[in-house]
């Protein structure tokens, strides 16, 4: 028996037509796993770029935009780790 640590997440994967916006346009709908080790590298890499973003060299590099985004990475990768059961 596998604990939850070493089973697979499970994700939907949808496909919409390239030029369909809707949210209710989706062509298909695909369920992938994940290794739980996999989903906490990608939220590692997720933190790592959101200090990046935000590491700037010169006082005026660092515009909202960026820590707009950092926060939204940081934010995904908690996201992720909770899921992953971490």
């Amino acid at each position: 028996m596998l604990s939850r640590a070493n089973s697979p997440m499970y994700f939907p994967v949808r496909q919409q037509a390239p030029d369909d916006n809707r949210v209710d346009a989706t062509m298909s709908a695909a369920v992938i796993p994940l290794p739980p080790g996999l989903v906490h590298r990608t939220a590692r890499y997720l933190k790592a770029t959101a200090a990046l973003l935000t590491q700037a060299r010169h006082p005026g590099d660092c515009s909202p935009e960026h820590q707009h985004l950092a926060d939204t990475f940081l934010s995904d990768a908690a996201i992720l780790r909770h899921y992953a059961g971490a």
